[in-house]
């Protein structure tokens, strides 16, 4: 065939070639695309695990600020729930418009919840959440998400000290759908969460959808649930998507075909979905919006059409001009090809132009020149080929391995007497994919192949990346002896003399490369993030810096009012305080009124126990009267006989002598002065009783000064004692067992009234007879005080409200109903505590503990 003829059915093979080069780059272009979409997915996956370490890192700082407010640990410490809500709220409001926490839990160290921020009326049940038993089992902060009945959140558990001491835990959480949200502006990209229904609960599930006014999808997609709500639009287009590869997309990453909705196209891709255990509960979904991917395919491959038919139409008219032009001198150089082929250096090239034949023809001098001057070895190339730290396989057209560079051998374990001979593909992962007869065909055809991504098999099973690039072995093969018209009539007869010997690959370990590149990807993930924190917290910096300048401007004209209100302030100040005068008055009044209301129910009894010795008394002066009437007597009779003595008138003396001993005798002068000493005696003894009543009284009825001192309780008892004897001795027989015990501090006046109360009660309740005891001893630290009595005894409804003010089981006029209280709170006041015992128609027993 002429070479006009052979140029000109090149070119039309080219075209061919090209053609089908065309086709095969659309191909490609798809499975690229394809391979791109699996890559984003899987870089998506990874920016959702560095977007969830971030929120935790968020959630965690957020926690860690909040559980430094003293005032939050203070109102805990003290178990105020109301308090420590209203001011727990305003944090919590702060932090949610922040961070985007939505839920704020104070866990008792029992795990039984004290408070819900979010919620402060459900408390007290236990929590038994995996984040928290890692909290409280290793006593470190612990974060993760975690699946409940109802939904995911994200969680962050810390726990609670007061210095060395563990109080609670604290936990912030994050629900699911605003961190779907979140991830859905950090991935540029619609995600959808589908979850196993065996980690929910159907019932709460259906519930919580009719609570947000949504449609229940239990039984949409099978074995799973969607979690997150997404557009109608949206769900209604992916819903079969999602139904028909569910069971393929939780067994792996998959990429789904292409989904058309409205005027755009978008992929749906899928990874794992793991909680704070690790456990694999679901899928998220990624939904690619490759609308202008494909738009700039098309684009590409039209654009592509159009060159490759105005290619052929110049190529054609080309082809033909240069088929004429060059056929001569490529046939004399195609003869001195042939004698360098068979080793003649010497020989000479005749053709002299100045176009790129001419250019051909001086390289194929310049390449005879140098092949004179270069004698290159087959051991020197063996040298290079075995120094390269880069992988060479040289193999022939079959597909079979010739030549493997010692590289090969040191790194990957394989001897040269297992490679040569075997197929290339099984060296390779996927290698039948890559390295069939069609494709080492391809290769050949392209010529050359420039950093391929392969992965290459070890002998022991590892698997390392490479960038695989090859160039095709060559060789012209006439047979030898044939002179040039003879090798040319050799072609011409359609046999060929240049052979495709086999094809050279060099591969470059690129593991380092690719674990840099990864590691590049998550810093420049992380960067990012980082940048966009410090925007918002700069953003956030700006408002708080415009919010102060407002302040300040607030806070100047507020100033301005509050030095014009101070006088009304202090006049507002002097008031409160002589309002708070006035009611400790007032209290302190209600006290005495409650202690002169008790001695005057027992005024009748006191007047009783002062009439008894008055009587007696009153009943002794009227004979101290009588005797003194009839010592008056005799006095006078004794004065008259001094007078007749001193003048001396012995007759009258004697008549006065007489006249004594028959008053002696009449008036019994002996009794009489036995009898005086008695009644005195006696009336010394009533006024002693009365004093010591008055005395008691008036210890008792005067005003309170509130002094604490030490005293003798039993003591006070018996002043008591003086002060009720009437309420009791005509009800109860008195048993007294006294433990000597020590001086105690308290106030005399108060702590008698409560004595006072107490036996004045124990004594109303006894009916008809009873036994009233009261007992003293010491117990640990406290002096004890018991004072029992078999009355009536308290109801059961009543025992938890006699402490109560106002209180009282007694008729109208006859109790106040603050005795018991104001006793109560007596004893408390002495650092004391106050119990009651009492069983119905048995008695009961009142136990006072005074500290020491």
């Amino acid at each position: 065939m002429k070479i006009g003829k052979k140029i000109i059915l090149g070119f039309l093979t080219v075209l061919v070639l090209t053609g089908l080069i065309a086709k095969i780059a659309l191909k490609f272009q798809d499975k690229l695309l394809n391979l791109n979409i699996s890559r984003e997915i899987l870089e998506k996956e990874k920016l959702s695990d560095v977007f969830i370490r971030n929120e935790m890192r968020a959630l965690s700082y957020a926690l860690e600020v909040f559980v430094q407010d003293q005032t939050i640990k203070d109102l805990y410490l003290e178990k105020d729930r109301e308090k420590l809500y209203q001011h727990g709220k305003i944090l919590f409001e702060d932090i949610s418009t922040k961070y985007g926490i939505t839920h704020v839990y104070f866990i008792l160290p029992d795990g039984h919840c004290f408070l819900r921020l979010h919620d402060k009326d459900l408390y007290n049940d236990k929590i038994t959440r995996v984040t928290f038993e890692k909290a409280r089992d290793t006593k470190t902060m612990v974060s993760g998400v975690e699946l409940g009945k109802t939904a995911f959140a994200l969680r962050v558990v810390k726990p609670y000290y007061n210095g060395n001491e563990l109080i609670g835990y604290v936990e912030f959480g994050e629900e699911i759908n605003i961190f779907l949200n979140n991830l859905k502006d950090s991935l540029i990209s619609e995600n959808l969460l589908i979850v196993n229904k065996r980690f929910l609960d159907k019932e709460k599930w259906s519930a919580m959808r009719k609570i947000e006014g949504l449609e229940d999808n239990w039984n949409d997609f099978g074995e799973h649930v969607l979690v997150n709500n997404i557009e109608g639009i949206f769900l209604e287009k992916i819903k079969k998507y999602i139904g028909a590869n569910i069971n393929i997309l939780v067994k792996g990453k998959v990429v789904v075909e292409e989904i058309e909705i409205g005027n755009k196209s978008f992929y749906l891709g899928g990874f794992h979905f793991k909680d704070v255990k690790g456990e694999e509960v679901g899928v998220l979904f990624i939904l690619l919006d490759v609308t202008d991917v494909l738009l700039i395919a098309k684009k590409e491959a039209a654009t592509l059409l159009f060159i490759f038919t105005i290619g052929f139409v110049l190529i054609m008219g080309i082809g033909l001009y240069i088929s004429h032009s060059i056929s001569a001198p490529i046939n004399k150089l195609k003869d001195v090809t042939v004698e360098i082929g068979r080793g003649s250096l010497n020989v000479k090239i005749d053709i002299v132009s100045k176009d790129e034949i001419g250019e051909l023809a001086a390289s194929f001098v310049e390449m005879t020149k140098n092949l004179r001057e270069t004698v290159i070895s087959r051991n020197y190339l063996d040298n290079i080929f075995q120094s390269m730290t880069d992988y060479l396989i040289v193999i022939n057209v079959e597909g079979k391995i010739t030549t493997i560079n010692k590289a090969f051998f040191d790194n990957l374990g394989y001897n040269k007497e297992s490679l040569i001979g075997r197929d290339v593909s099984s060296l390779f992962f996927e290698g039948d994919r890559y390295f069939n007869s069609v494709k080492i065909e391809e290769y050949i055809q392209k010529g050359s192949l420039i950093n391929f991504e392969a992965q290459i098999c070890g002998k022991n099973g590892i698997i390392v990346p490479v960038l695989l690039s090859s160039s095709v072995i060559r060789e012209i093969d006439c047979p030898r002896g044939y002179p040039v018209e003879d090798c040319q009539n050799y072609t011409k007869s359609g046999k060929h003399c240049e052979n495709n010997k086999g094809i050279v690959f060099l591969a470059k370990d690129v593991t380092d490369l690719k674990k840099a590149e990864s590691e590049l990807l998550l810093s420049n993930a992380e960067l990012a993030t980082s940048l966009e924190m410090s925007e918002l917290l700069l953003n956030d910096l700006k408002q708080e810096k415009q919010i102060v300048i407002q302040a300040q401007q607030a806070i100047s004209k507020v100033n301005q009012e509050l030095i014009a209100n101070e006088k009304a302030l202090n006049n507002m100040m002097a008031d409160l305080i002589k309002t708070n005068e006035e009611l400790k008055n007032t209290q302190a009044q209600l006290v005495q009124s409650e202690k002169l209301s008790s001695l005057g129910q027992l005024s009748a009894g006191i007047a009783h126990e002062i009439n008894n010795p008055l009587g007696f008394i009153d009943n002794n002066i009227v004979i101290l009267g009588e005797y003194i009437d009839s010592y008056s007597e005799v006095l006078r009779a004794m004065d008259l006989l001094k007078k007749a003595i001193v003048s001396k008138d012995l007759d009258r003396a004697v008549s006065m002598v007489e006249e004594i001993n028959v008053l002696e005798e009449k008036v019994n002068l002996s009794f009489i002065s036995g009898d005086i000493e008695n009644l005195i005696r006696q009336s010394k003894n009533g006024t002693d009783r009365i004093k010591k009543i008055v005395q008691d009284l008036r210890t008792f009825a005067r005003k309170d000064e509130g002094q604490i001192e030490l005293n003798n309780v039993e003591d006070i008892i018996d002043s008591v004692l003086s002060i009720v004897w009437n309420e009791i001795k005509y009800k109860a027989e008195l048993i007294k067992e006294y433990g000597e015990i020590p001086l105690v501090k308290c106030n005399a006046q108060k702590l008698g009234q409560v004595f006072i109360n107490l036996l004045v009660n124990a004594a109303q309740a006894i009916k008809e007879k009873g036994v009233i005891t009261i007992k003293t001893y010491t117990s640990s630290k406290n002096v004890v005080i018991e004072i029992s009595d078999t009355g009536s005894g308290i109801a059961k409804e009543h025992i938890t409200k006699i402490f109560d003010p106002f209180f009282t089981t007694k008729e109208v006029g006859k109790g106040t109903g603050l005795g018991l209280s104001i006793s109560y709170d007596i004893i408390n006041k002495f650092n004391g505590e106050m119990k009651v015992f009492s069983e119905i128609n048995k008695g009961t027993k009142f136990t006072i503990k005074l500290p020491l």
